[in-house]
């Protein structure tokens, strides 16, 4: 007359042996049975087929049951206890609750003391894994920003992305820190999005994200040419602080209309030629201020 759970838990909770009834085991079911009935109130018919001594009755009503049809082992055994052994219970809930701040903090989520509470026994009692308390975390809307692995994976995919050439908005990582916090993405999944949108964004290069070259990689030459022309840092040199270079990355052939890769002396004699570059051009020499002067002096017809 197991009824509780699987097999040998059952057996544990309810005092039977071997599936044998003995008094102690009848004794148990029926206390248990009794304790349940205050959040389970359906398991009263099965109570009163007991102390009919309708054992087959009782058990059947028990299998049919909602408590039983749709709790896993793990929910009745937790369950059960709360009814019927509640120290036990309590116990077990407080090591959950603990085990779940201890693992939110180590992804750098904070929650309220009472929130995290609610939520981490309304999972304890459903029996939900951590992906899904995790849910429970971001549907609560008590979480601001995120800290801890997962600003550090966010903080290396930007990195990422910045090597690619990709710039997305705050939404946009927001979003992601969410789903990577809710198990719904992974750090490969996003850095594929960002390969994608750089293959959109120069295509001429698309071979090269393919093979995990990154644009920042693919076009170091081009990065230290353009430094050394205008004589700034290599490294402040990207597609969004630098027209100059992302024109050149994004060089589409006037003849055929399709993106292409320059060599690297003509990208040289392009740069040289624009516009944006004349006022740097004395770094390669001397004289920055006057060739600067001379240029403006130029652009107003002056000179």
């Amino acid at each position: 007359m197991a009824f509780l759970g699987d097999r040998e838990m059952d057996k544990k909770l309810a005092g039977l042996n071997d599936g044998n009834v003995n008094s102690q085991g009848k004794s148990n079911s029926y206390n248990i049975t009794k304790a349940l009935i205050v959040m389970f109130p359906e398991l009263q018919k099965a109570l009163d087929l007991w102390e009919k001594d309708d054992e087959a009755g009782f058990e059947a009503a028990v299998l049919n049951s909602s408590f039983y049809k749709n709790n896993n082992a793990l929910v009745r055994e937790r369950l059960t206890a709360k009814a019927n052994q509640r120290g036990a219970y309590d116990d077990m809930l407080e090591k959950f609750i603990l085990a779940t701040r201890e693992r939110l903090v180590r992804t750098g989520v904070k929650v309220d003391d009472f929130t995290l509470r609610s939520i981490a026994t309304k999972a304890f009692d459903s029996g939900m894994d951590e992906n899904q308390v995790d849910k429970l975390v971001l549907t609560s809307g008590k979480i601001g920003s995120f800290g801890g692995s997962i600003l550090g994976g966010i903080d290396a995919l930007k990195s990422y992305a910045n090597d690619y050439g990709v710039s997305v908005g705050k939404d946009y990582w927001d979003a992601q820190s969410s789903k990577l916090f809710a198990g719904e993405t992974t750090s490969e999944d996003i850095q594929k999005e960002l390969r994608d949108l750089a293959k959109s964004a120069f295509p001429a290069y698309a071979d090269y994200f393919d093979k995990g070259i990154s644009l920042r990689a693919a076009s170091s030459s081009t990065i230290s040419m353009l430094s050394r022309i205008m004589g700034v840092d290599a490294n402040t040199i990207t597609v969004d602080t630098n027209p100059v270079y992302r024109e050149l990355m994004q060089y589409v052939n006037p003849t055929t209309g399709k993106p292409e890769i320059l060599p690297d002396y003509l990208k040289e004699r392009k740069a040289k030629a624009d516009k944006r570059t004349r006022y740097f051009e004395g770094n390669e020499g001397t004289g920055v201020v006057s060739n600067l002067m001379a240029t403006s002096l130029s652009d107003m017809g002056l000179i």
